[in-house]
């Protein structure tokens, strides 16, 4: 095993620390699992068993509430009934019973607070104690209606009827009773804790009343909750029990606090009892258990880390011995011994792994031969083609996806100026600097950037000269072509290959040269012929035959044509010799085209071709040569006539762009193969179905219409489909840049 595989072993965690951490785990979640389920579990039971005390408590102060008022009623019925309470009730002077009977009931621990005999009139004929001025409108035989005041329930009032034996009403009994001490027992919680209270309230109109509660006397007694109605629908306990409901559970009291709460309704009275306990206090000894069981969970987890350190350390002897041992296995040393007898899988694994060592023992000594051996070979491969790529006389570079260098030949480098081992690690284009007119190219134009941008291959373009600046000042003149290096769609690099071009150059200046002075040569005999055939047809001599004149006809058109590839020659070579300055003058572009367009259609009506002009209303004026403007659509509408098909079409469109305008010239001709469009624009080339079609053409029309675009500083494109037609579109700038001055040495080149 290398030194970096055992650094990343080293950096994992040990078998021992994932076997003690899972035997951790398993114990963490375990004791979790049982606490919290415990916690659960004895919360629910306490709030059940707070729930339940809290209803016993409720329906035991219900029972003595009602019980209690019960036997005042059955008191006040019982004594209504006394001879002495019927004799007070006719004869006021008899008021003796009614003193007696006061103080026996006070002796009797009765908490009487006052007695009022009324007679049949409903009038208060005695009393003594607290008197009762007033009786109810409607009377029952026995009644008993509470009295409450500003400090809420004092006490009740029981009426009875007092009749005589025959059944006759003599009067009303109206026996007070004071509540201080039966509401000390009903108000009276303290078995339920320090929260724990008592709260008794009734209906007064539509709102809901708290008689009863811890802040009496802050308040003056009463305390109002709000509208019954809205109470009961927000759960309100009391107002449930007031709307003769009972029941328990948890809820907010009337200060917001949460609280357990159990409630019933006291039907003598149509009032609602509720006894409460604050949650908090309720719950403490839950909260106790809570922080007991993470004590001991806490005791537990750190117990199980012990024992499952231990335990670990223990299971996993065998696998950490044999994992060191393991661990020495690496090229050179592969001796291993079994050691583990523990009569499982791990010695099952053990004589594995003794196997397997002994294996690639075998295995790595056959590798090293074959590994040496194509060492060897590739060595030697590498060598061939390095000196196949130095022997090479064509420039040949390599660079990343970056465009650094990462390879040079040695002509490349003889071409540059430099030695090979100082480009590489330079960018492309400080390197390989490349201009064209005498003028360094931006980065984004240079070849090999353009090629690794577009991952296409930016093969050797027709037309565009490039010449090489050397670290010597010297320009070459040079061809380059560049291809990428791509991997699933991915650029990797690219390969750029040049040469020198300057022998080439000079021969296509040499042959410029001759044809300029051969054009020259013969146009004068040419002329000389030509006018002395028109001499000879205008003679007026009748002798001449119609094979002769067919003859000097043919003569006539031979020299006319020849005089026009002369014409064409001599302008081709002013052309490349920079010799043609445009003479721009502001025309109407617009007008321009319609007349050129008007002069042409006539053209096209010979060969029964139809011709449409789309072209805008509006004048556009541009600063041109129109001179030279009109040789390149006569070129374009001649082509365009020439090679299209007997009744087809011939259109011209206009378009306005925001720097430039474009003049369409659009047939369904014969088209142009597609083979043949790389070098449509070369010097006398023609492609090969314009050799079928036309023997006449010279193959200049195009070259000649692309470098005088050039000097116009615009700009010739197409697009053709073969035997569908051809779009020819001109490009003219609408500001016009000043034409630099060439360079001498470039324009030797």
């Amino acid at each position: 095993m290398s030194s970096t595989s055992q650094q990343r072993f080293q950096k994992r965690r040990s078998f021992l620390w994932q076997v003690t951490w899972c035997v951790l785990g398993v114990a963490i979640v375990a004791v979790c699992t049982l606490s919290v389920a415990a916690f659960i579990i004895a919360n629910a039971h306490t709030e059940h068993a707070i729930l339940a005390q809290l209803s016993d408590s409720v329906a035991t102060k219900e029972n003595l509430l009602e019980a209690r008022l019960q036997q005042d009623r059955e008191r006040a019925a019982l004594l209504s009934s006394w001879d002495a309470v019927r004799r007070s009730a006719m004869d006021a002077k008899k008021s003796e019973a009614i003193e007696s009977l006061f103080v026996q009931l006070l002796d009797e621990g009765v908490p009487v607070a006052g007695i009022t005999v009324f007679n049949a009139a409903r009038n208060p004929v005695m009393g003594i104690g607290v008197p009762v001025e007033l009786l109810p409108k409607t009377m029952a035989p026995t009644l008993l209606i509470p009295v409450v005041g500003e400090k809420g329930w004092s006490g009740h009032i029981a009426y009875a009827q007092i009749q005589d034996d025959n059944g006759m009403v003599l009067g009303t009994l109206a026996i007070r009773y004071d509540v201080g001490a039966l509401l000390q027992n009903i108000l009276s919680v303290s078995s339920l804790g320090d929260t724990a209270e008592v709260l008794l309230g009734r209906e007064n109109g539509q709102n809901l009343i708290l008689l009863h509660h811890r802040y009496a006397e802050e308040v003056g007694g009463l305390l109002f909750l709000g509208s019954l109605q809205e109470e009961y629908d927000e759960s309100e306990f009391l107002a449930k029990a007031v709307r003769r409901e009972e029941g328990m559970g948890r809820t907010e009291d009337y200060e917001g606090a949460d609280v357990f709460a159990a409630y019933r309704y006291l039907p003598t009275f149509g009032w609602g009892l509720v006894v409460k306990m604050d949650v908090r206090e309720a719950m403490a000894g839950v909260l106790a258990l809570r922080a007991t069981l993470a004590t001991v969970g806490l005791v537990i987890i750190l117990l199980a880390a012990l024992l499952s350190v231990i335990l670990a350390r223990h299971v996993t002897e065998p696998v950490r011995t044999l994992s060191t041992r393991m661990a020495k296995l690496q090229p050179g040393y592969w001796q291993y011994r079994r050691s583990v007898h523990t009569g499982d899988e791990l010695e099952v694994l053990d004589n594995v792994a003794a196997d397997l060592a002994k294996r690639l023992d075998i295995f790595s000594k056959d590798l090293e031969g074959q590994v040496r051996q194509r060492t060897k070979e590739l060595s030697m491969q590498f060598q061939k083609d390095r000196a196949i790529l130095q022997s090479i006389q064509h420039g040949i570079v390599a660079v990343d996806a970056k465009g650094v260098i990462t390879d040079i030949n040695k002509s490349a480098a003889d071409m540059i100026g430099e030695k090979e081992a100082d480009v590489v690690g330079k960018p492309i284009n400080s390197v390989l600097r490349l201009t064209q007119h005498g003028k360094f190219i931006s980065t984004s134009s240079h070849p090999v950037l353009r090629c690794l941008t577009q991952k296409k291959a930016v093969p050797t373009e027709p037309g565009i000269r490039w010449s090489l600046y050397r670290v010597s000042g010297q320009l070459i003149p040079i061809t380059i072509s560049v291809s990428p290096v791509l991997a699933r769609k991915k650029v990797l690099g690219g390969i750029a290959v040049f040469y020198d071009t300057t022998d080439e150059r000079r021969v296509d200046y040499i042959k410029s040269e001759f044809i300029s002075l051969a054009s020259h040569q013969l146009r004068t005999p040419l002329s000389s012929l030509q006018w002395y055939i028109e001499l000879f047809g205008s003679a007026g001599e009748p002798k001449l035959s119609s094979v002769q004149k067919e003859y000097l006809q043919e003569m006539d058109t031979a020299s006319k044509r020849m005089a026009k590839l002369v014409d064409a020659l001599l302008h081709a070579a002013r052309l490349e010799g920079n010799n043609i300055s445009p003479a721009n003058q502001k025309i109407n572009l617009t007008e321009f085209v319609q007349d050129i367009s008007e002069e042409l259609r006539s053209l096209a009506k010979v060969s029964k071709i139809s011709c449409e002009v789309q072209i805008p209303k509006r004048p556009y004026m541009v600063n041109t040569d129109p001179i030279l403007l009109h040789i390149v659509f006569q070129n374009l509408f001649s082509n365009a006539v020439k090679y299209g098909i007997e009744g087809g079409q011939v259109k011209v469109s206009m378009n306005v762009k925001n720097r430039e305008y474009e003049i369409h010239i659009e047939d369904n001709g014969i088209g142009i193969p597609k083979k043949s469009q790389p070098r449509i624009f070369e010097r006398l080339f023609r492609a090969e179905n314009v050799l079928l079609t036309d023997t006449d053409g010279s193959g200049l029309g195009l070259y000649i219409s692309r470098m005088l675009m050039e000097n116009l500083h615009g700009s010739i494109r197409f697009k053709s489909t073969e035997k569908k037609g051809s779009i020819f579109t001109i490009t003219l700038p609408k500001t016009v840049r000043k034409t630099p001055k060439k360079k001498s040495s470039e324009s030797s080149q």
